[in-house]
């Protein structure tokens, strides 16, 4: 799914690729409006990564709001300022996904939507933290 939205490690300027990106978007939307605590976090990435950037930043809004209604879990909100590129944001999400021992972060390691992350030192302690063998190369 990530390589369809522009995930780091996938071709970008690839026509086919775009138009792709498109449908997966318009799926995303779909799904979103009718569970927003479910697509939240692939609609804003998606949106944040096609330079989207208001309706990601809306998206993150809507998704605060409900999270004071019901759970949404912190790596949701750090996938959606992983897609605006706004890692210190993402990493402040992270954080509160580890304290709540969040299973999820095991996959920090191989998921390709953590890529652009890895070269930062704070990524590095987190993967240490939770004792995940490092990321591939």
């Amino acid at each position: 799914m990530w390589q369809l939205i522009g995930s780091p490690g996938y071709p970008q300027d690839d026509e086919k690729v775009r138009s792709r990106a498109e449908e997966a978007l318009a799926v995303f939307q779909k799904v979103y409006a009718k569970n927003k605590a479910l697509a939240g976090a692939v609609l804003g990435y998606a949106y944040g990564k096609a330079g989207r950037r208001d309706e990601a930043l809306q998206v993150l809004a809507e998704m605060e709001r409900l999270s004071k209604q019901r759970y949404i879990p912190p790596q949701e909100f750090a996938i959606i300022y992983i897609g605006l590129g706004d890692n210190d944001n993402a990493f402040l999400w992270l954080e509160k996904a580890y304290n709540e021992h969040f299973a999820v972060l095991i996959n920090l390691t191989v998921d390709p939507i953590f890529l652009n992350l890895r070269s930062d030192p704070r990524f590095a302690s987190l993967v240490e933290r939770l004792r995940l063998p490092p990321p591939p190369p």
